[in-house]
């Protein structure tokens, strides 16, 4: 795990010099009527627009959600 809490790189879009660590970062999902809350990601993001990144394993723990997302809208889907 990173220990740094700020890291120097420039933003594309606000051009900000400077990211923040969050270790508890939230993502909401939404579709088709499914919704699911991820907690407790990582990332790393600039503090002027909000862009930003997450760390290789809460990447992946999104992805995995989005999939599982989009698999119960369907199921849903063909079951009604």
């Amino acid at each position: 795990m990173d220990k740094r809490t700020t890291m120097s790189r420039q933003c594309l879009s606000c051009g900000h010099h400077e990211m923040l660590r969050n270790e508890d970062y939230q993502e909401h999902l939404q579709f088709n009527g499914e919704s699911e809350v991820l907690i407790g990601l990582s990332s790393w993001f600039f503090p002027i627009c909000g862009d930003g990144e997450l760390d290789p394993e809460s990447s992946a723990q999104l992805a995995v959600a989005h999939d599982e997302l989009v698999h119960r809208a369907r199921a849903r889907q063909l079951h009604q």
